[in-house]
């Protein structure tokens, strides 16, 4: 979000939340792009509702 947020690539010092696999500390280029051209809707959840959305996952 932060590279949507500032329109260009920006890298993060560090993803301090639980759901490190959910992110990037530097989006792709091409992610970046594709945001742009196509409506991609991009959200930051609480670490709470990244672990419950694993959990209920699991579950299935």
């Amino acid at each position: 979000n932060a590279a949507i947020t500032a329109g260009k690539l920006v890298t993060l010092p560090d993803i301090t939340s639980v759901a490190k696999s959910l992110g990037a500390k530097t989006v792709a280029a091409r992610a970046l792009e594709c945001m742009r051209v196509c409506k991609i809707h991009s959200e930051v959840v609480e670490d709470a509702e990244a672990v419950s959305a694993v959990q209920q996952l699991l579950g299935e």
